[in-house]
């Protein structure tokens, strides 16, 4: 069992379906990711979906327990099995190690699977509707402003795991500084210079085009594009222009100069060295 790449509809290009060891789609998880695709969620949040459930079956397979089938004491067992996979019946030494999934990760899993069961629910699938648990809130819990006006319940997803907020982990100056000061490559330098100063992501930094940058103004602009050569994406759904120091825009002009050259691109960071070029060897 796998999940694939595959063509998608409407606004996006690409999405992701999941293929039993017989070589065809798992009808009800293709069904359930053409949804998400439908809804225009993110390529790589389908990719996580189909991800979890391929998990999620292959947890069913071991417990000899049909997808339509299940009960929430399932779900408990697989949250269980998320974090240390053992197989049904095998006893193992309590000294054993295993690579243990983080609390964040068993619950992205379990969110999967909770969608896809309520989407299974919409359709009139009994056992699904089981899974899915309505109640009533209670004063406190609802503080939007929506408060008093819509219905009074909501959707619960009884098993999750416990997690601990952590603060994220930041680099010191110093730590920075070594960080572009160990870059061979002035391409490369200009892509850690250019998160650190602006805070985006790589998949912000890798869909640039030459055009969104305007080194008159020292301004640079964050644009959600699905078109990209590399596939990258940023998470952004709406155009961000980000003011940055002229010391940024003097590593781009020098990137430009002395390594970028003659190359037609229209993207900001490309292969230049290989088969630099190609449509396909964008960085």
């Amino acid at each position: 069992m796998r999940v694939r790449r595959v063509v998608g509809c409407g606004a996006r290009r690409e999405t992701y379906t999941v293929v039993g060891d017989d070589g065809h789609v798992v009808e009800p998880v293709d069904d359930f990711l053409a949804m998400c695709t439908d809804r225009e969620y993110s390529p790589n949040t389908i990719r996580a979906r189909a991800h979890d459930l391929v998990l999620w079956l292959r947890f069913l397979a071991a417990v000899h327990v049909e997808l339509s089938a299940v009960s929430a004491e399932h779900v408990d067992q697989f949250a269980g099995w998320l974090r240390r996979p053992v197989d049904a019946g095998r006893l193992v030494a309590a000294d054993s190690v295993f690579p243990v999934r983080e609390a964040t990760t068993v619950n992205r899993a379990l969110d999967s699977v909770y969608m896809f069961y309520e989407f299974l629910a919409r359709r009139g699938v009994k056992v699904a509707a089981q899974l899915v648990v309505v109640r009533r809130r209670v004063g406190g819990e609802d503080r939007s402003f929506l408060a008093g006006i819509a219905p009074g319940t909501s959707a619960v997803r009884p098993t999750k795991l416990k997690t601990v907020k952590r603060r994220p982990a930041t680099l010191t100056d110093g730590q920075v500084q070594a960080v572009l000061d160990g870059c061979v490559r002035l391409r490369d330098r200009f892509l850690m210079a250019l998160m650190f100063e602006t805070g985006c992501r790589i998949g912000q930094a890798l869909v640039l085009r030459h055009e969104d940058i305007d080194t008159d103004r020292r301004s640079i602009v964050l644009l959600p594009r699905e078109d990209n050569v590399n596939r990258a994406r940023g998470k952004n759904r709406e155009s961000k222009e980000i003011p940055v120091r002229r010391s940024l825009c003097d590593l781009y002009v020098d990137y430009l100069f002395a390594e970028y050259g003659e190359l037609e691109s229209d993207y900001v960071f490309a292969n230049l060295w290989g088969r630099a070029g190609r449509g396909a060897d964008v960085y």
